[in-house]
């Protein structure tokens, strides 16, 4: 975004410019959970394939 020096308001553009897609084309999780002599291990790997930035 463009601030105009002189007046503090956003610059408009009128003509549409592409300006990415933040929405991966896919995601995938996985979660484990380890247990040992009572003690309890969760963990979760998240990732994303895709974003336009």
């Amino acid at each position: 975004m463009l601030i105009s020096p002189t007046t503090g308001y956003p610059l408009v553009n009128a003509n549409f410019t592409y300006q990415g897609d933040r929405a991966p084309d896919f995601t995938t999780q996985l979660t484990n959970t380890l247990t040992y002599k009572g003690l309890q291990f969760t963990f979760l790997f998240d990732f994303r394939k895709g974003a336009k930035w």
